[in-house]
């Protein structure tokens, strides 16, 4: 993705475009493949709902550690990650290799970020949800930010699991699903927030 965003200039706009571009893609491929085997389309059904129902301790282990790992190098990053929030020109000053500190952020987050999927299925909006409120309580601490998430994200899967097994007793919803009923208020309200401030500004 950033290879792809910097052709045309590495923003966060063009990162994110090419993020959508490439998850289009890869969605086309998994819409086929499913589309070829009855079997597969009901994985992907239980896959793309998300969820913690039937997942063993024994199958956490590699994924666990993969996470562990990804955190670790996180933190010991932490504060080249707090000079690199300063922006690109004052980072460099201070002596941060920008490029290859983007990359191995890049690495770790798609190494935690893969490895629970592997497991849960695509649990939506935690990324968004999780650092919003983390910032409001731990301010903006690099190392604070990234303990404090980790913790924060893992309690509110969790959470959501629950509500789905309990609320809706003896039918069972996706934690996934109780995420999006979640995430897609608190994301909207975050778009008419920054919308209000831009309409302020004017």
């Amino acid at each position: 993705i950033l290879a792809m965003a910097g052709r045309v200039g590495s923003t966060r706009a063009t990162v994110v475009l090419a993020g959508i571009a490439l998850t289009t893609l890869l969605n086309a491929g998994i819409s086929f493949l499913s589309m070829m085997d009855s079997d597969i389309l009901l994985a992907y059904h239980d896959f793309s709902t998300g969820g913690l129902s039937g997942i063993r301790l024994q199958s956490l282990a590699v994924p666990g550690a993969i996470i562990l790992a990804s955190l670790g190098v996180s933190l010991l990053a932490s504060r080249r990650i707090q000079l690199l929030c300063l922006g690109d020109t004052m980072a460099l000053s201070l002596g941060v290799r920008v490029k290859a500190l983007r990359m191995v952020c890049l690495l770790c987050a798609s190494a935690a970020a893969s490895a629970v999927v592997s497991f849960a299925g695509l649990l939506g909006f935690v990324g968004l949800v999780v650092p919003h409120i983390a910032r409001r309580i731990v301010g903006e601490n690099t190392k604070s930010l990234l303990l404090f998430s980790s913790l924060a994200g893992a309690i509110l899967v969790l959470m959501a699991d629950l509500l789905g097994r309990v609320l809706f007793a003896p039918a069972e919803v996706p934690a996934g699903i109780v995420m999006a009923a979640i995430g897609a208020p608190f994301f909207f309200s975050l778009l008419l927030k920054k919308g209000g401030d831009a309409h302020a500004k004017l």
